[in-house]
Parts: C-alpha cells; sequence; structure tokens
C-alpha cells in the first residue's frame, strides 16, 4: 500500500510518499518545503500547493492520503491566529487531495499519532523521529523534524490499521 503523509504547516510542511509491505515501511519520497514569513500567505500557500502538486503528478499509485489532524482553534485560544493560518495550508491539501481523485484525507489526531509511535501523547519531536526509524526498511536521514513528522504520520496509519506491528 502506497501512502502521502503529510506533516502541515504554513512554514515548513513535511511530506512522505512510502510503501507500506511486509510489515515494513520503504520510503519512495521525502520532502519539506521552507516558505519565507517575508511573503503573503498567498505566496507561501502557492509554494506549498506547488509542491504537493509536484508529488501528487510524480506519485500517481499513491493509495491513501494521510495527515495529522489540525487542532481546532477552541482547544488553544491564544493561538488562534496560528491554528488560522495552518487551516489555510489544511485548505490546499484538501482541494489538490480532491483535484487528484482522492474523496478522503485520513487524520490522526497528534496526541493519538504519538501515543502510537512512542506510547506517550506527550512525547517530543526527537522521541517520534525515534520511534519511526524502526519501522523503515532502510536507513534514512531526516533533514528536519518535519520530515520525521510526515515519516510518522506513515507508521501510524499503518499500525493503525494493522499493516505493521
Amino acid at each position: 500500500m502506497i501512502i502521502l503523509g503529510m506533516d502541515l504547516s504554513i512554514a515548513c510542511p513535511g511530506f512522505c510518499v512510502a510503501e507500506i509491505r511486509g510489515g515494513q515501511v520503504e520510503i519512495l519520497h521525502l520532502s519539506h518545503v521552507k516558505t519565507k514569513t517575508t511573503n503573503t500567505h498567498g505566496e507561501r500557500l502557492r509554494i506549498i500547493f506547488d509542491h504537493l502538486e509536484n508529488i501528487f503528478n510524480e506519485f500517481p499509485n499513491i493509495e491513501v492520503v494521510a495527515r495529522e489532524k489540525a487542532i481546532p482553534a477552541s482547544k488553544f485560544p491564544g493561538h488562534v491566529q496560528t491554528i488560522m493560518v495552518l487551516n489555510k495550508v489544511v485548505g490546499i491539501t484538501d482541494l489538490l487531495t480532491d483535484d487528484h481523485g482522492y474523496k478522503e484525507i485520513h487524520e490522526i489526531p497528534p496526541t493519538t499519532l504519538k501515543k502510537s509511535l512512542t506510547g506517550s501523547g506527550a512525547a517530543s519531536k526527537p522521541e517520534v523521529q525515534a520511534a519511526v526509524l524502526p519501522y523503515l526498511r532502510t536507513a534514512v536521514k531526516f533533514k528536519n523534524f518535519d520530515e520525521s513528522d510526515a515519516a510518522g504520520v506513515v507508521v501510524a496509519y499503518g499500525k493503525e490499521k494493522k499493516l505493521l506491528g
């Protein structure tokens, strides 16, 4: 099964296309895209849109699209602006996913994802990254935590669907 995992943000979203077979994860594509705070939200969203569009075009055989679920603004009233901007990124991933024929995006809540990988819903990014590595068929050097978080989405999906132990 080929899965696209996404760790979304406006500053540096991470993307992982991987195949789960034989109880292991083979990473086919790993990337992130950095946007500049000096750009408008529209410009930043276009950069992310174009990057994700290229991924969909390069991997037309993706079977499942999964992402970490966006946090509702009501849970963090002090971060409403940040969450509103994140939801713009979520919106473009919804649009692109639909454009490429996928009618559903599997969402995994952040604490569920961390607990699935590490046993703790409050795990740190380094702990999540370390927990992903044993599931990989070949060694991978993540460039940042956004890439390892995207791979973590793939692994958590695989565990949830009983494709991984």
